[in-house]
């Protein structure tokens, strides 16, 4: 900023020159740029080993309309990848910032719960007790009998009934019951949906989402009952468990004082890994990395 012919005026570059013993050294000159306007990725190594440990680390900026990158932009990227690479970290360099560096995938497990049994002596896919809003309040505790042979001769079948919670947002996910088996054959229900008939030993089941919802599930399970041999032995009273597995969120960082970085690593394969940044508003940006 200065003034020329009594007018204020601004001038968009800042020269610096360096001297050592009275002659130029250096210079260096620092431009005011324009709203940023494109993504710009440079890779510290264009060719990688593919050998599933090398790393490339892409710096990632914004620019202006004239290709000068914007020291104070704060734009939130989002990044994906093609090839054989992964993204394995990102970071800005902001010592406060609370954003993920690593975006994973996340598996949960939720434990179902068996209250209620009752023996039967005829078993059928279509008997009321396996429906979801079946009113079992009259039916003994499950388990509350000893499996004994005495028990055995008064039970050829049991439905056993029971619950589990589902936390929320598990439309995306894969679900998976682990079924272990309660009885010496047994058929499982789930909302009055069958998932296995006839099973003997554990089974892992896919579970369709729309089969399931937020909050309280019944399971329902018909069972011959399993018999202790020796009064020692202990039975199994767990049927398993519900898995649920999400796939890790899209990659993303915010610039900060212009800048961020993607740490990409060699899956194993050779081939070239394509790296894409983009955000709202910014031409968005791809760089190459060769495996080899």
């Amino acid at each position: 900023m200065g003034i020329l012919n009594g007018k204020l005026f601004i001038n968009p570059a800042l020269r610096a020159v360096g001297y050592k013993n009275g002659k130029k050294a250096a210079v260096q000159i620092v431009t005011t740029t324009g709203t940023p306007a494109s993504v710009d990725l440079a890779a510290d190594k264009n060719t990688i080993q593919a050998d599933r440990k090398d790393i490339s680390i892409i710096t990632v900026s914004a620019n202006d309309d004239k290709g000068l990158a914007v020291p104070t932009a704060d734009n939130e990227l989002t990044f994906s990848i093609s090839g054989p690479g992964k993204i394995i970290g990102v970071g800005n360099g902001n010592p406060v910032s609370l954003e993920k560096d690593k975006f994973v995938e996340s598996i949960s497990a939720v434990e179902i719960s068996l209250r209620k049994e009752k023996i039967v002596d005829v078993v059928n896919e279509n008997m009321p007790e396996l429906a979801s809003d079946y009113d079992d309040a009259g039916w003994d505790k499950a388990f509350k009998d000893e499996r004994n042979e005495a028990f055995g001769k008064r039970a050829k079948w049991i439905v056993y009934r029971g619950s589990f919670n589902m936390p929320e947002g598990n439309s995306n996910a894969t679900i998976t019951f682990f079924s272990r088996n309660i009885g010496a054959v047994q058929s499982v229900y789930i909302n009055g949906v069958k998932m296995v008939s006839n099973i003997m030993g554990s089974k892992d089941v896919a579970v369709d989402t729309n089969l399931l919802h937020s909050g309280k599930n019944i399971i329902a399970i018909i069972a011959m009952p399993l018999l202790k041999k020796q009064p020692w032995d202990v039975i199994n009273t767990s049927p398993g468990l519900i898995q649920i597995k999400k796939a890790p969120a899209e990659w993303k960082r915010k610039l900060f004082n212009g800048y961020a970085q993607v740490i990409v690593q060699s899956s194993g394969e050779k081939g070239d890994i394509v790296l894409t940044a983009a955000s709202v508003g910014l031409k968005q940006a791809q760089v190459v990395i060769r495996a080899k």
